[in-house]
């Protein structure tokens, strides 16, 4: 076999292994052991939760979020503000999910398409300036905080509750 087959080959299996790290859970897939109980953390306050959080951690389905805000109560139930950002030079896109607050920390949304999610703010630090945010069902989880770097020690927390809490942290993205 020629070196150009080989390298030709490995640079195919290397695309291949990206496309799929990108992709959504399958159908019915989970990105977390559902036998592992999630919930609400007690230390929750709606008032100090809303406002604007940075993305630092996101699993590929969610690796271009950049910025999330919750807004309180609207109507009964909450607004959150998702920004995207697809790449460093793109612009930045706003999309709001409306839902129902299902409980004080637990909101269902509905997104401008229809898609819907589940938000449940499982840990947040006491100062309210990190907080690890999952779906119970596993389509997606996110350590938020307050800055766009700085805080290690509490974005580890963040992960570790996730851990914790059954998600698989190896397809998780980072950001500084």
């Amino acid at each position: 076999m020629s070196v150009a087959r080989i390298v030709r080959t490995l640079a195919a299996a290397l695309l291949g292994l990206a496309l799929a790290a990108c992709a959504p859970p399958p159908d019915g897939g989970t990105l977390r052991d559902l036998n592992v109980p999630i919930g609400v953390t007690s230390r929750y306050d709606d008032a100090r939760f809303g406002g604007a959080w940075q993305v630092r951690g996101a699993y590929p389905v969610d690796g271009d979020l950049v910025t999330v805000e919750r807004i309180g109560r609207v109507q009964d139930g909450a607004a959150w503000i998702l920004a995207a950002q697809p790449c460093p030079t793109c612009p930045v896109s706003q999309t709001t999910w409306v839902g129902e607050v299902d409980v004080p920390g637990a909101d269902r949304l509905r997104s401008p398409t229809g898609a819907m999610r589940r938000a449940v703010v499982i840990w947040v630090d006491e100062g309210f300036r990190t907080g690890a945010i999952a779906d119970p069902d596993g389509q997606f989880a996110w350590v938020l905080d307050r800055n766009a770097t700085g805080g290690a020690d509490r974005i580890k927390a963040a992960r570790q509750i996730l851990e914790f809490s059954g998600f698989d942290l190896a397809t998780m993205r980072m950001r500084p």
